[in-house]
């Protein structure tokens, strides 16, 4: 798409998938925040409002995606898919050298 495409298509289809990564980042920050995880009992980093910023970014994430079209989605789980079997196919080659 980079060759034959446009730029804009091609970075509106990047912002998907790291908006979906960012919005899996903070639903695992907000469960891990309540379930009070700690690292080696060491003291975890705490501010007020700890327990509602992973939730507004969540929200404000939402909001972000909801503007992108059904399109963008389904092209954007295509190649998210083909990377992940590449990536389990060159696990098997560098298991059987």
């Amino acid at each position: 798409m980079s060759v034959s495409g446009t730029f804009e298509k091609l970075a509106v289809l990047s912002n998907v998938a790291v908006l979906l990564m960012y919005l899996l980042c903070c639903a695992a920050c907000w469960v891990l925040v309540q379930r009070d995880v700690r690292a080696d009992g060491a003291q975890p980093f705490n501010f007020p409002g700890m327990n509602i910023v992973p939730g507004l970014a969540i929200v404000a994430i939402v909001w972000i995606l909801v503007h992108a079209t059904a399109r963008e989605f389904i092209v954007t789980g295509i190649v998210l898919t083909i990377a992940s079997l590449l990536y389990l196919v060159r696990g098997q080659i560098r298991r059987k050298t």
